[in-house]
Formats: C-alpha cells, structure tokens, sequence
C-alpha cells in the first residue's frame, strides 16, 4: 500500500543545525510519509536527501535572508516565493501531500501555500528573531495568523515568539532539538603544551568568532602561561558570497598578534572528526543563540563546553556542574571562562563527565524522533502504525 505524501519546505541546502534537523524529523515520519523536500539552494543537503532516496526539488532562493533586506533584492525576493508557490501548487496537483512542514521562520511559502491548499500545517521554528527590530513583530505576527501547529525548538525559541505574537502562544509546542551520540564519551586529556579550543559555527558576525580570538588575544597578553598554551579551531564556513568574513577573521588574529594560533578549517560535516580533535567546544555567539545543537554534541563527545548564559545554551548547560557559562559579548568574561576550564583539569573532567551524562538523558536523537513524530502526525490527523 502507498504511502500519502509529506512536503517538507527547508532554508538551506547545508547540513548546521536546523538542516540536520529536518533530515531527523523527515526520518521520523517516513514509515507514515512518503517526503518531498522542496529546498532554496543546491548544496550537501540536497545530495544527501537525494541519496537516500527522498525527492528533492530544488528551485530559485525563496528563503528571507537578511542580505535580501535590501529595495533592490526585495523584488528577486517576492519574484522567487511566486516561483516557488507555483512549484507547491503543481506538487499538489501531481502528489496530493497530507501535511506541509516548513522548516524555519525564513520560509514563508510554505504557510502560505499550506492555506491557500488547505492542507495541514506544521512550522518549525528554529530562530530568535530581534534584529531588524521592524520585521521581527512581523514576523511573529505572520506566524501567529498561520493555521497549524507551531514547533519551537527551546523554551527561549518559544518566549521570543510569543513576546512579538502573544495569541500565538497556546499553539506552540517546544520539541528540545536531539543528536545521535557517540556510544561512549571520551576523556579530557589535553596535552600538556596545548588546550585546542573548538569553535563549531558557521563563519558569520553574529557567531562570535571574532569574540573569540579577541578572548584569546587578552589571553596571551595578560596570562601568557594560559593563552600561549591555546589553540582556536574553527570548523564552518561562511555563506556563499561571504568567503570576506573568514579572511577577516584570518585577519584579526594576525593583528592581534594571535594569527598562528587560530585555524580556520572551513565545514566539517561529520562530528566524529570534529570532537576528537578539540579538547573544548566554545560557543561564542554575540545573539542569542536559539538553542546551540553543538553545545549537546560535544557533551556527547565528553568534551567541556563554553557558553554565554542567554537563550538556548541555558537550557542545556549548567554553570560550573555541565558546562561554563559567560557574560554574553563579553571578551573578558569569555577569557575568564576559558581560564577557569584549562586551568583546573581535575574539575574540567568532572565537569565533562557530567555533560555527557545531561546529554544522554535529555537529548538523544531517538527522543527528538519521538517527540517531533507525535507532533507531525498529529497534525496531519494520521494515526501511527
């Protein structure tokens, strides 16, 4: 017997953190569903989908992005999300899906699509939108008029959009994002010449890699037995058309007087070969970081994570007994951290031990699977098998 059909509207077209969440929700449900993924862009994503064996269409970038903010971008803008709601009517009319599941706030067509069809509805929500601050109660207010049902992925994902959308509130369902961890944890064992701090983001302003390698330069400058005992790698990369912030930042060190010892290593998308390699992962965001999917990797991996203490990191770290949390867009308080880490190495292994604990308890992949599976089928009306 055939499966009905699902269409799942995505961002991206890589594989950080909410692309990697489609892939696990997309599998949760594909025992129910047929998938269909409609995608802005052609990318490691699109491949990987196309490998398993899911259809995947990939048409002109209809994704809001803040490069598209702009009077002459607007127009391509409107003109692609045109192109693209054409494209989910045809889909429609060819495979009769059950359910549309847009995946993040920046893909509108999808809601507007799933009404215009009458089709059920599921939004995830992925972001902390604050800046600009005029689309940012808009687009709350858009998805606050959407019908469906709406998916935050932190408590902190939910009260932001409830602060722009107040009615939205009673429809929001906070599903905790989930990784595959690794069987067993490994132990902090730095060398002795050197602590490699692990910085896994894509290369952007709002990341706070330049936060980072300012912590580390105060460092070396006024604790040389810590900071010249430290390495920075940086895995990710920036958008397409961006490759400016990573010779930027390459820069930075260099001015700082830190350039050899920061490395930027451009995406790595397995984080088997990540964590193994880095001793911390630090987090240095300067927003607010809706959740920080890495933070419950390297938790996994039994590594120390850094954080700044707002938003999504504080729903899975706990200061000094999980991780170390810090001062948001504070260059010193994040070089306090750091000190306080590499500096007890007894404590840091303690504080390892019980991350990796946190992260098999909460935070599981089999868990998101489970949850975000209720979820959809609910509100596709389909009962499980």
């Amino acid at each position: 017997m055939s499966r009905p059909h699902a269409l799942f509207v995505g961002a991206n077209a890589e594989e950080y953190g909410s692309d990697r969440m489609l892939l696990h929700t997309i599998d949760a449900v594909r025992d129910v569903f047929e998938p269909i993924v409609l995608l802005p862009r052609r990318g490691p994503l699109a491949d990987r989908l196309r490998g398993s064996g899911v259809a995947t269409i990939v048409v002109d970038d209809f994704a809001l992005r803040r490069t598209a903010l702009t009077p002459t971008a607007v127009g391509p803008l409107l003109a692609h999300n045109i192109g693209a709601a054409r494209r989910i009517a045809q889909l429609q009319r060819e495979r009769d899906f059950q359910v549309v599941y847009s995946n993040t706030q920046t893909v509108l067509v999808g809601a507007f699509m799933a009404r215009a069809l009458r089709v059920p509805h599921v939004w995830h929500i992925h972001e902390i939108f604050r800046e600009p601050a005029l689309l940012a109660r808009p687009l709350a207010q858009v998805v606050a008029s959407s019908a469906g049902t709406v998916v935050a992925c932190s408590s902190s994902v939910k009260d932001a959009l409830v602060d722009g959308a107040p009615r939205v509130g009673p429809r929001v369902d906070v599903v905790l994002n989930g990784v595959e961890l690794p069987r067993d944890g490994l132990p902090y064992t730095p060398r002795d010449d050197v602590v490699r701090l692990g910085c896994v983001a894509r290369i952007h302003p709002r990341k706070g890699q330049e936060l980072l390698v300012r912590a580390l330069a105060l460092l070396v400058r006024d604790k040389p037995h810590v900071g010249k005992a430290l390495e920075v790698h940086c895995f990710g990369a920036a958008f397409p058309g961006q490759e400016h912030l990573s010779r930027g930042l390459e820069h930075l060190a260099r001015d700082l007087g830190v350039g050899d010892q920061v490395h930027l290593h451009g995406f790595v998308a397995d984080p088997a070969c990540i964590y193994p390699n880095i001793d911390v992962l630090v987090l240095p965001s300067v927003e607010p970081e809706p959740f920080g999917l890495v933070c419950i990797e390297a938790m996994g991996f039994g590594r120390v994570v850094i954080a700044p203490a707002e938003a999504g990191p504080t729903e899975i770290v706990d200061d000094s007994y999980t991780g170390v949390l810090f001062e948001p867009r504070d260059a010193r308080a994040l070089a306090s951290a750091i000190e306080r880490v590499v500096g007890d190495r007894k404590n840091a292994r303690r504080v390892a031990a019980a991350g990796r604990a946190r992260a098999v308890e909460r935070f599981g992949v089999a868990r998101y699977r489970r949850d975000i599976r209720d979820v959809v089928l609910h509100a596709a009306g389909v009962a499980a098998p």
